[in-house]
């Protein structure tokens, strides 16, 4: 079975984190998919997780709607690394499959959060950048002593640049709602992708 391997995900003392889907192999696959396009990501832990130093592996079973887009690069170039273009191009197609696919098996609660919350956090947060060529997006994480707060920092660099986004996310029961991964990942794409338009129209 091939294997697709994420990022480590690492504890931390530092009082920081970034913007997240969910903390489990699919979650942080979809999040190392954004990094790819320059854009900070939120993981939630799902309190089902405690993270170690150790790496994540996402089996192929896993994969679904992904699969295709990923085993052909790994086939075709032996890595993922790709212009910030090529990166949006794939996750079109990723969004197109999910949309027309059967995907029961990836619908499973992974983040609490409101949509409201969301974007608010998406547009304080959110950064398009360009002429990105080679990108290792790396995961911290802390979570507090009551459990409610969640802190990350993530950070995509290379030798040219360096993303760490420092931001706070508090989980309770009264302002967040369940959302499944499926509607979480289209709800994100959809987002982003108006943004990424909006954007290039105010620069023209």
């Amino acid at each position: 079975m091939s294997v697709f391997t994420i990022p480590a995900i690492i504890k931390t003392d530092t009082i920081s984190n970034a913007i997240v889907i969910g903390a489990n192999p699919t979650g942080l696959f979809v999040s190392y998919l954004l990094g790819y396009l320059g854009i900070p990501t939120l993981i939630l832990e799902d309190g089902k997780m405690e993270p170690e130093n150790r790496q994540i592996s996402l089996n192929q079973d896993e994969l679904t709607v992904f699969e295709e887009i990923i085993i052909k690069n790994l086939n075709e170039k032996g890595d993922l690394n790709q212009s910030t273009s090529e990166s949006f191009q794939y996750l079109k197609i990723l969004y197109s499959n999910i949309k027309s696919k059967e995907v029961d098996n990836i619908s499973r609660s992974v983040c609490n959060i409101s949509q409201t919350t969301m974007e608010f956090i998406l547009r304080k947060n959110i950064s398009i950048l360009k002429n990105v060529t080679f990108v290792t997006p790396t995961t911290y994480v802390h979570k507090s002593k009551s459990g409610r707060t969640i802190q990350l920092e993530t950070e995509f660099g290379n030798s040219n640049f360096k993303i760490l986004t420092n931001l706070l996310v508090i989980c309770n029961e009264k302002e967040t709602q369940t959302t499944d991964f499926l509607s979480l990942f289209l709800f994100i794409f959809e987002f982003i992708n108006d943004y990424a338009q909006n954007k290039c129209k105010n620069e023209v």
